[in-house]
């Protein structure tokens, strides 16, 4: 590594022959693109010549410290590309102009407000949309007879709940 800090360029060409293995290897199992790899490779051994007065014996050996450069811009690279991506969804997001009928996202019926305990009329929306359509309908539902008198002298319906039901 002495050499090829001094730029002993047969240094680095041994050098070159002995990293250049392990360390597309591990550019390959991270990148997962052969041609990206090889481009990835290359700039990792052109940073080991430039960066081979930085390198400390007492640190690391030479593999090491050669698979940790390459990892690290192995790692660089795929986040680039994520990000790369991310951009161009974002921005194809913000162009996006939705069709006139396209209909947006719909509340599920569970998320439909409610009163506790008991049921509501009109529900959600459902009357007071019917008012606006049509003006004419009464501003309350209709309500049915309490009791109807039918043959016999019977009431339908009977009261509910019964009278010893309530207190």
């Amino acid at each position: 590594m002495q050499k090829v800090a001094h730029g002993d360029k047969q240094a680095f060409a041994v050098l070159y022959d002995a990293l250049s293995p392990l360390v597309f290897g591990i550019v390959l199992r991270v990148v997962r693109d052969r041609a990206q790899s090889e481009e990835v490779a290359q700039e990792v051994m052109i940073d080991l010549w430039r960066q081979a007065a930085r390198y400390r014996p007492e640190s690391a050996s030479v593999r090491t410290w050669a698979a940790t450069i390459a990892h690290r811009r192995a790692v660089d690279r795929v986040r680039s590309a994520q990000a790369a991506t991310d951009r161009e969804h974002a921005r194809a997001a913000r162009e996006h102009t939705p069709a006139f009928d396209e209909v947006g996202p719909q509340p599920s019926p569970s998320h439909r407000p409610s009163l506790p305990g008991r049921r509501s009329w009109p529900p959600s929306t459902g009357y007071a949309n019917c008012r606006r359509a049509f003006p004419s309908t009464p501003a309350h539902p209709p309500s049915a007879p309490a009791r109807v008198v039918v043959s016999g002298g019977w009431l339908w319906p009977p009261a509910w709940p019964p009278r010893h039901w309530v207190a």
